[in-house]
């Protein structure tokens, strides 16, 4: 599982459920971020049980899915408040912060992201 941030690196992630929590506070929008890696295992048809191919001959992996807890804050507050389920992101910044109480790294991770695009026609 990876998640790059920052100069350097183009991170695009899908958007879901973004909201504010008022009890919590009225500058963070709250969102599910879903990212995705490209395993070496290919996608195989159901059918025959062959390897799947594009339209070259090329070999099409499976992508392995993760799901994040995301924060949009400063400047990524007032335009996150438009974001919609499904959304997908470039993240210009951020960080990642994880919670030493919690015994599992990842659900205790929390992607703080400062600036971000929203990806056109993707």
């Amino acid at each position: 599982m990876s998640f790059n941030i920052g100069q350097g690196f183009t991170k695009f992630v899908k958007v879901n459920n973004p909201e504010i929590r008022p009890k919590f506070s009225d500058k963070v929008v709250f969102a599910e971020l879903i990212t995705s890696d490209v395993t070496k295992k290919p996608k195989i048809n159901k059918d025959t049980g062959d390897a799947l191919t594009d339209n070259k001959g090329k070999v099409i992996f499976k992508r392995e899915y993760f799901s994040w807890k995301g924060r949009f804050v400063g400047n990524a507050f007032e335009p996150a408040k438009y974001l919609k389920s499904g959304d997908k992101i470039n993240i210009i910044s951020g960080n990642i912060k994880s919670d030493p109480h919690k015994s599992n790294l990842h659900n205790s991770c929390v992607v703080n992201i400062f600036d971000f695009d929203i990806v056109k026609n993707s």
